[in-house]
């Protein structure tokens, strides 16, 4: 199968001269010459194999995340990095807001056969499209579940996105919206205690401001697995439920992380201090982990290496190698 099929001859060339460079550039090189405005006028669908993984991804129309992985063959690698340095073949990913997949797919081929990725998705159309990957990639460790996750066993209003070429938008609603539809929602402790959710070695939130109810419902979770946290602060998204990226901050604090911003070249410690201007994703790990004073060097290490270097197996840390 080529690298990408689309009938966009425009499309098919900026991924071809995309895919040969490394990620810091790629994304620069694809946002310049088929911008979103372009893919929105063509609305294309495609099929694509990925950059880091032998992984196919398919989509019938414009969509910004989905184009951005035709385009790279991934959505956001410095994710992809950081799981690929913590987890090990056989290990449990919990990602908590799956959206379509671009990630929970690499996640799936990082912890490999032997592993586990349980992934959430309360969109509907989103979770046909991750169940389709699944049967298209034969990813029989991948574990789908249309829930959303938070600090209660409810049913919860649920605002699916009103953007067409951002899915990945929908968020629970706690005002009265007739666009809303009801889903349920768990708790992850709910799910372990009963076995459904096994010790996780990384925790992946992307839940458009629900962190908070996702961190206070999985307290035993934590407790007990001591997982590594990848989480998205955007202020905005906080604010609607009436969070900052502060209250984020101690709350993880009480558990006992300590939380790092993840930018292009590394990892920035955040303290009490900054919290609230630490916008973007968070690596978090427990402050008393034996490796976490090995473990921080190696994720920069391999983050700035990742950002630089060809996409080579064995060359640069993004390419799941296993």
């Amino acid at each position: 199968m080529p690298a990408i099929t689309t009938s966009s001859r425009r499309l098919r060339l900026v991924a071809r001269l995309a895919r040969l460079m490394p990620p810091v550039l790629s994304g620069r090189f694809g946002a310049k010459f088929y911008h979103h405005t372009l893919g929105a006028k063509e609305n294309v669908g495609f099929s694509a194999k990925s950059s880091l993984a032998p992984i196919y991804f398919e989509y019938p129309r414009f969509e910004v995340h989905a184009t951005t992985f035709a385009l790279r063959g991934f959505f956001e690698w410095r994710n992809i990095v950081i799981a690929n340095t913590v987890c090990r073949t056989g290990d449990c990913i919990v990602d908590v807001g799956s959206n379509i997949g671009t990630e929970t797919l690499l996640f799936a081929k990082t912890v490999g056969s032997s592993g586990r990725v349980v992934a959430f998705e309360p969109s509907p159309d989103n979770f046909e499209t991750l169940r389709h990957l699944k049967e298209l990639n034969h990813l029989d460790q991948l574990d789908l579940r249309s829930e959303a996750v938070s600090d209660k066993i409810a049913e919860l209003k649920f605002l699916m996105s009103t953007d067409e070429v951002s899915t990945g938008v929908g968020r629970i609603v706690t005002e009265q919206d007739q666009r809303a539809i009801t889903v349920n929602s768990v708790t992850l402790d709910s799910l372990y205690e009963v076995g459904a959710i096994p010790n996780p070695r990384l925790i992946v939130m992307d839940v458009e401001g629900a962190e908070y109810l996702v961190i206070r419902g999985g307290k035993l979770l934590i407790e007990r697995a001591r997982p590594t946290i990848i989480l998205e602060i955007e202020p905005p998204l906080l604010a609607q439920h009436n969070l900052d990226s502060t209250q984020i901050y101690e709350l993880l604090s009480e558990h006992g992380y300590a939380c790092y911003l993840i930018d292009q070249w590394g990892l920035t410690e955040v303290n009490g201090d900054d919290a609230a201007t630490k916008r973007g994703n968070w690596f978090c790990v427990m402050r008393d982990d034996n490796d976490r004073n090995r473990l921080i060097p190696k994720i920069n290490k391999n983050l700035r290496r990742a950002a630089l270097l060809p996409l080579i197996p064995g060359i640069n840390p993004a390419v799941i190698n296993r």
